[in-house]
């Protein structure tokens, strides 16, 4: 905050530019109004140039002395060069006018000549008959000669001289004052006409000779074009340099601004342009380049005046209207379309341009004033406002300047700076405080810091807020005692259960986060993962109070075995312990945890609840992040409760864990969509046992290098992912394409389908536009969905079933007899093939019971009309009591492995023949329930 005593830089500022426009206004327009006044006297009595007796003469080109032309009266129109002019019958006259400004260093040995504003005067002394001249010109000169009488004579020295005299005193005068004017008001504007004065007095000053006179002796050719050029190209600078000063902010159409943008960079690239290019390539640029400028003003004029009518733009159009007509008057008198037979015209209405754009410029400037006291005073109120507000802050507000000491100190900061407030400065208050920020090292210029400073009854902590100006430091005070106790309570009940008071999942995942950055840590770090079994009961028998006395016990019982800081309540049932260091005695550690909670009763009031648990320990390394731990741990306890164990310390090789690891690479290959890469379909026949008709079922396969790994973990990763409907359908899409392929049409090839594509709303939409695509194929499918998918949802599987038997495809039970075996629901499912679970049949050559139940199954199949395939067959023998048994396919190794899909486009498919003589058993009497749409049958 600034002091309320002390004037600020924008007062002094504001104050400067008021004393600055009140020497434009009072002295300047006074100033502009008697300049004008003269040049527009000038204007109106110039004087005519004289005209004598034009001669006949001869103008030729040096060195080579080749004729230009011979004229009478009329003038001649040259290009830069050398030439010989000869003058002929002039020996009546004692002076000659060698008329135009561009011709240069004329010379004679018959007389001298002088400089006018005009051209050379010659006198000829000897009234030769015949006069030599030799000259050089600069630009497009138009050279006559005249004849001059001695009064003649004198009036061409006379009035270009005076005239000359009064244009070069003026301009010096009006430029040295607006540069004053310009520092002393320290106004931009101002100094950009200060510029376009100089530069458009100059411009008139060439046009007319006078740059000549002002040098006192003619300089080089190079020199003299080049001093011409550049001022033409300042002009050209200065001029869209003050339009945009002026009225850049009522401009309203992008395209002009960048237009006269263009224009101003043109006048730029022209200054570098003037000593490089000849006068008769850089004028006709140069006054392209100022058409297009003419314009763009003339439209910005009527633009602006019909947005923002002002006296100062009329000003400013009338100042120009009068340069833009002589700069016209000098083009047609340089071509030759009128005679110039007076004083010439930018000199005059140069002087009139800059008279009127200088009303312009002061009418713009007493706008910005009036618009800054109009700021000034708006400023005052609010700088008045914010003093009370200075006094009155319930914050505590401190103003330093830049060597430390107070400039200002308001009532609230005294108060809870207290005693220290006495002798106070900034590097004493920022004595001892800490940045807010944990990257910031220092103390900074500006930022946010916090400082305990002890007060009667207690240490007060005090933010600063510290903010840096040009001129001051300034620093906000508050109070955030009480804020920093309720934010620390807010933070322990964010990090913390309130029920068991030990840390909560939050914590965990900050903490095990902070032991992943650590490597030498996390090497040591396990984690160990206890769950209760049948919590939910304990609630429902005994209420929620038990079980939440249950759990308060636990905590307390865990952290006589653990340290407090490492357990953690994961959810309602599941605690999570840390260990990060002596992992090796993690066993020693969870067979105390689970004496003390297994084997001793939770006393709740007077009841006697016992609780059981299950907990694993694995180590951190194997991990990358928490969520990954965690789930491992969540499946493993999983694990755990199926087979019975209570606790178990998993080591870093451990096969679970490698499952664990497996199924999360799995999982993060399906959601990248480029599974297919991975997967390969593998086919595996089907022998027939009383046939010879080709069966395949698909097998999916997935490639790890150079080896093939089973799909278990593939698979349940897609299950956890819900893609198997995905994959299912991208199965059955490869099996109809490879029907297509094969050599010989199978009877039929199973695809094996999941329980989620069976509940997928969407799911069979897709399959039928698969069957619709590929007609053909689809009477040789086979889609097989395992027994316990089918009984979990019998009326959705069976009029999934019915659909496809309606489009076709046949449709097969795998898996029957595993353990969901009810007889009743077969009639219900329109299936024609079962397939017998390899459990039961693998073991029947050595197993009566194994024998008794496969012949059951297989005449209650073929007795519903269906075909009885039997899986695991991997010998043989067990091929040969199959068929006896009646059963009309075996699958196994016994005949083929898996093997991938071209394999079986050229290797031959395997036949079944007896390898014992046996009485074959009676083939079944019934008919087999098939539809008609497909090609399967029993025989």
């Amino acid at each position: 905050m600034q002091n309320s005593k002390s004037p600020s830089s924008t007062e002094i500022a504001a104050k400067s530019a008021i004393i600055g426009n009140w020497l434009i206004h009072r002295l300047a327009l006074p100033f502009l109004a008697i300049t004008a006044a003269i040049i527009g006297l000038t204007i109106f009595i110039g004087e005519s140039i004289p005209t004598g007796k034009e001669l006949s003469f001869v103008l030729r080109r040096l060195p080579t002395l080749e004729v230009v032309e011979s004229r009478n009266n009329s003038p001649i129109a040259v290009t830069p060069g050398k030439y010989q002019l000869e003058i002929v019958n002039s020996t009546a006259l004692e002076s000659f006018l060698l008329a135009d400004k561009n011709v240069r260093r004329p010379i004679s040995i018959q007389g001298t000549f002088e400089q006018t504003a005009i051209g050379f005067v010659w006198r000829n002394p000897f009234k030769a008959e015949r006069n030599l001249v030799e000259f050089e010109t600069i630009g497009v000169a138009r050279v006559s000669v005249q004849g001059l009488n001695a009064a003649q004579a004198i009036a061409v020295h006379k009035s270009p001289a005076t005239l000359a005299a009064i244009f070069a005193g003026g301009m010096v005068m009006m430029c040295i004052y607006a540069s004053l004017v310009s520092i002393l008001g320290r106004t931009k504007i101002f100094a950009f006409y200060t510029f376009w004065v100089w530069a458009t007095l100059a411009l008139g000053s060439i046009t007319a000779g006078y740059d000549l006179i002002w040098f006192g002796a003619s300089p080089s050719t190079y020199w003299e074009q080049t001093l011409k050029h550049l001022i033409c190209a300042l002009w050209g600078v200065a001029s869209p340099a003050l339009f945009l000063a002026m009225f850049r902010d009522s401009i309203r159409s992008a395209i002009l601004l960048r237009t006269l943008k263009v224009c101003w960079y043109f006048g730029i690239a022209a200054c570098f342009a003037a000593p490089l290019l000849p006068g008769k390539y850089f004028m006709p640029i140069f006054w392209a380049g100022s058409g297009v400028t003419v314009f763009a003003y003339a439209f910005g004029l009527v633009q602006i005046w019909g947005s923002a009518r002002s006296r100062g733009l009329v000003w400013y159009g009338i100042g120009w209207i009068m340069q833009f007509a002589s700069v016209g008057y000098e083009l047609a008198a340089a071509t030759g379309l009128v005679p110039r037979t007076t004083t010439p015209s930018m000199v005059p209405a140069g002087g009139l341009a800059v008279f009127f754009v200088g009303i312009a410029v002061a009418e713009v400037l007493q706008t910005e004033r009036q618009g800054r006291l109009v700021a000034l005073r708006i400023a005052e109120k609010a700088r008045n406002q914010l003093s009370k507000l200075f006094s009155s802050s319930p914050a505590g507000l401190i103003s330093f300047n830049h060597a430390g000491a107070v400039l200002d100190i308001n009532p609230k900061a005294t108060e809870l700076l207290g005693p220290a407030a006495l002798g106070l400065s900034f590097g004493g208050l920022m004595k001892g405080a800490v940045p807010s920020d944990p990257l910031q090292k220092a103390i900074a210029p500006a930022g946010i810091y916090t400082v305990k400073v002890p007060s009667r009854q207690s240490t007060r902590t005090l933010q600063l807020r510290v903010e840096r100006t040009k001129e001051t430091s300034e620093v906000a005070v508050l109070d955030v005692t009480d804020a920093q106790r309720v934010q620390a309570l807010l933070e322990a009940q964010v990090v913390s259960d309130p029920l068991t008071d030990l840390r909560n999942r939050r914590s965990l995942h900050q903490e095990m986060t902070r032991l992943f950055g650590d490597p030498e840590i996390i090497k040591k770090a396990m984690l160990i993962t206890l769950d209760v079994h049948r919590f939910r009961d304990i609630n429902a028998y005994f209420g929620q109070q038990a079980g939440d006395a249950v759990l308060r016990d636990m905590a307390t019982r865990l952290k006589t075995v653990f340290s407090d800081e490492l357990i953690f309540r994961l959810a309602a049932d599941t605690f999570v312990i840390l260990i990060v260091e002596n992992g090796e005695d993690v066993g020693v550690d969870l067979s105390r945890m689970h004496s003390l909670i297994n084997n001793e009763p939770f006393y709740v009031g007077r009841r006697n609840i016992t609780v059981t648990i299950t907990s694993t320990a694995q180590p951190l390394q194997a991990y990358s992040e928490a969520d990954d731990a965690l789930n491992s741990a969540k499946h493993l306890l999983a694990d755990l409760r199926m087979i019975g164990i209570p606790f178990k310390v998993f080591s870093g090789d451990d096969l679970a864990l490698k499952v664990w690891q497996e199924e999360q690479q799995f999982i993060n290959l399906i959601r990248s969509e480029k599974w297919t890469e991975r997967v390969e379909m593998f086919a595996q026949p089907l022998v027939g046992l009383n046939d010879s008709k080709v069966r395949y079922e698909l097998l999916l396969r997935i490639r790890d290098g150079q080896r093939y790994l089973p799909p278990a973990s593939f698979l349940r990763a897609a299950e956890t992912l819900g893609a198997m409907p995905e994959i299912d359908l991208w199965v059955i899409d490869q099996a109809l394409k490879w029907i297509e392929r094969l050599p010989q049409t199978p009877y039929y090839v199973t695809a094996n389908l999941s329980g989620g594509s069976l509940t997928d709303p969407g799911f069979f939409s897709e399959l039928n536009g698969l069957l619709a695509k590929h007609r053909f194929a689809a009477r040789h499918l086979c889609i097989e969905v395992t027994e316990s998918i089918a009984v979990k949802d019998l009326p959705g599987a069976a009029k999934f079933f019915n659909a496809l038997e309606e489009a076709g495809v046949a449709l097969a039970l795998d898996d029957f007899g595993q353990g969901y075996t009810n007889f009743s629901y077969l009639s219900e499912l329109p299936a024609q093939v079962v397939k017998l679970d390899g459990s039961i049949v693998q073991n029947i050559l050595v197993s009566q019971k194994h024998q008794a139940i496969v012949r059951c199954l297989s005449d209650l199949v073929h007795g519903l009309g269906m075909q009885c395939v039997a899986e695991w067959v991997e010998n043989l023998e067990t091929a040969d009591l199959l068929a006896e048994m009646g059963v009309d396919v075996a699958q196994g190794w016994a005949f083929a492995k898996p093997m991938p899909l071209e394999h079986w486009h050229l290797a031959p498919f395997p036949n079944y023949t007896r390898s014992r003589l046996a009485p074959m058993q009676a083939l079944p009497t019934s008919t087999p329930r098939l539809n008609d749409k497909n090609l399967l049958s029993v025989r």
